[in-house]
């Protein structure tokens, strides 16, 4: 609840078998403060259950309530795929308070997933990446998440392996309840061949952050290389049923093409690029299932127009 510059959190935890109230506390203080409260809680939580919980690392340092602010509006946005509008938001937050370091990694964040789905030139999205990863470590070296995007600059641009597996061991350090960290943690499993151990972070992942559509879709991406259709095609499901997103309609028609349905795979693909009809990864992806179902004249025409749009940058 907030009012003003004040805020107050009520937290409860709940037995999710029998819906037992375990566990209730409020916190009051002023939306600059909200990291320090939101640790708080975690503290209380953590006794509660009898301490079995590890807690993020880091320095919380009290934020300018505007920069408070607009990073909570930008990870908003971010939720709903809003990534010029989250970039926005998250640049004002920074712009606003220099020291705001989660801002910093959420903007980092946000310019990984512009240069993964291909919304921007991936090199210009990367190096704005590594600036903001960077400026995060800068004001606080514990931030694990930081840590964990840094890996993955590692990882897509500097193709220095080394230095991306000691970031992620240094980001699981710091931050061993953080879902990005291992969902990170498992792209960069997936790129060394190591399958088992990507679908076990992804999995991981989503144990922690089991509300979020993008990392259960995840899993079925990861459950893909391990050929385990079913799983994946069931993981897209529960990712849609969650929120409708391109990203788990795309996960759903890979794994239809895997099943041998590629019709299937071709409606599912033509809904994602619904959902997102400016994102050229979507548009690959249907060009993709359109070509393995037979339809190549379609699919070589929306080659064309990819490859025309990736030559204009």
């Amino acid at each position: 609840m907030r009012e003003g510059d004040h805020v107050r959190i009520t937290a409860k935890l709940v037995r999710g078998r029998d819906d037992q109230n375990l566990w209730t506390g409020s916190y009051d203080g002023r939306i600059g403060e909200l990291l320090g409260l939101q640790r708080q809680v975690g503290l209380d939580v953590a006794r509660a259950v009898g301490g079995r919980f590890r807690l993020e690392l880091g320095a919380h340092r009290a934020t300018k309530p505007e920069s408070q602010e607009a990073y909570l509006k930008g990870s908003s946005f971010a939720g709903q795929w809003r990534l010029e509008e989250a970039i926005a938001s998250f640049q004002q937050a920074v712009g606003v308070d220099p020291t705001n370091a989660p801002a910093y990694a959420a903007l980092a964040r946000a310019y990984y997933f512009r240069a993964f789905f291909g919304e921007v030139a991936p090199l210009e999205a990367f190096s704005q990446m590594r600036r903001a990863a960077t400026a995060a470590l800068a004001v606080d070296s514990n931030l694990g998440e930081a840590h964990g995007l840094m890996a993955l600059v590692n990882t897509h641009v500097d193709y220095d392996w080394a230095a991306a597996e000691q970031s992620f061991a240094r980001a699981l350090l710091l931050s061993p309840s953080n879902a990005q960290v291992h969902h990170d943690y498992a792209h960069f499993l997936l790129a060394m061949g190591r399958g088992a151990e990507s679908v076990a972070s992804s999995r991981r992942a989503v144990e922690l952050d089991p509300a979020n559509p993008m990392l259960t879709g995840c899993l079925g991406w990861h459950s893909l290389f391990d050929e385990q259709f079913d799983r994946s095609f069931a993981q897209a499901a529960e990712a849609q049923r969650l929120m409708p997103n391109f990203w788990a309609q795309i996960i759903q028609g890979w794994a239809e093409a895997g099943q041998g349905r590629y019709g299937d795979a071709v409606s599912s693909m033509r809904e994602a690029v619904s959902l997102a009809p400016e994102l050229p990864f979507a548009r690959a992806a249907l060009a993709q299932a359109l070509a393995r179902n037979g339809e190549r004249a379609e699919a070589r025409g929306m080659l064309s127009e990819l490859l025309t749009q990736a030559r204009r940058g």
